[in-house]
């Protein structure tokens, strides 16, 4: 099993243990400062990557992975621009495993 597949293993454990937010409530959250973890794709539009960089706050921390088809994909649902992690373990082992990879 390589990284990347313990990488998005852990992302899909998150999205069964209802620790992923997307779309208007990954907003709603941002807003709260509620989230450990951003995860943005690495395609998304110029504009949607400032409406997000000005939703979030300097010590919330953010990656990029995988293109909104294939980040949409790991989370069973139409593709996505960002995700949250609302778990700060899970949000910690991500972190770590992108590191590794």
């Amino acid at each position: 099993m390589t990284d990347l597949d313990r990488l998005n293993g852990m992302i899909g454990i998150a999205k069964s243990g209802g620790f992923v937010t997307y779309g208007e409530d990954l907003f709603n959250r941002l807003k709260r400062r509620k989230l450990p973890l951003i995860i943005i794709a690495t395609d998304i539009s110029e504009r949607a990557k400032k409406n997000i960089d000005n939703a979030i706050c300097p010590e919330q921390k953010t990656m990029r992975y995988l293109t909104k088809e294939e980040l949409g994909k790991l989370i069973s649902s139409r593709p996505v621009n960002a995700i949250g992690i609302n778990s700060a373990g899970i949000a910690r082992k991500i972190i770590e495993l992108k590191k590794e990879k």
